[in-house]
């Protein structure tokens, strides 16, 4: 996209504006400094403009010569926000996770994944994470943590409504994931 002037930016506005409405209007000031708001934040014209025509055509015929440029910055805002805290949502989970495998000395084709869902992404690394730990864990360590497991069992638990197998391998997984800081 080719950089264009903020007057040049504001008058294109303007007169796409006056083209949807069909009403020869000038913009309010409030209106002026939202679009040179939308300008600096680097917002596409042409994204501008559909947003633009989408809230008018919203209105009825005999309505729209009360559309104001400022009901849409709330549906820009809304869409560029959501749209960055995922980005630096998902950047964040990276680093989180690269910084476990580097503390942890895991090789880190661990966390290389296909495509999956976000959420489901970060459970299915700290299963891997886990599981590369547990597989790599000395015989001791992992009788003791199977004992600790057993004897959290029958303080905490009635045995006769348990699976026993799931319920041990989950305060396992549990007390993993809290001696190597490992999850949220």
């Amino acid at each position: 996209m080719k950089k264009i002037t903020q007057e040049a930016y504001i008058n294109e506005i303007t007169k796409f504006i006056k083209e949807k409405t069909g009403i020869n209007r000038f913009l309010s000031n409030k209106e002026e400094s939202l679009i040179k708001k939308f300008y600096s934040r680097e917002i596409k014209l042409d994204r501008l403009k559909k947003i633009i025509e989408s809230e008018i055509m919203s209105y009825p015929q005999s309505k729209r010569k009360n559309f104001s440029v400022l009901s849409i910055e709330k549906k820009l805002s809304d869409k560029s926000d959501t749209q960055n805290n995922k980005k630096k949502s998902q950047k964040k989970n990276k680093n989180r996770w690269e910084n476990i495998i580097e503390r942890l000395n895991i090789p880190p084709d661990i966390i290389k994944i296909g495509k999956i869902d976000a959420e489901l992404r970060d459970i299915e690394i700290e299963k891997r994470i886990i599981k590369y730990i547990w597989e790599n864990l000395p015989e001791d360590k992992k009788r003791e943590l199977q004992e600790e497991a057993k004897k959290e069992i029958k303080d905490k638990f009635i045995i006769q409504n348990i699976e026993i197998k799931k319920v041990l391998k989950s305060i396992i997984y549990r007390k993993l994931k809290e001696i190597y800081r490992i999850g949220s």
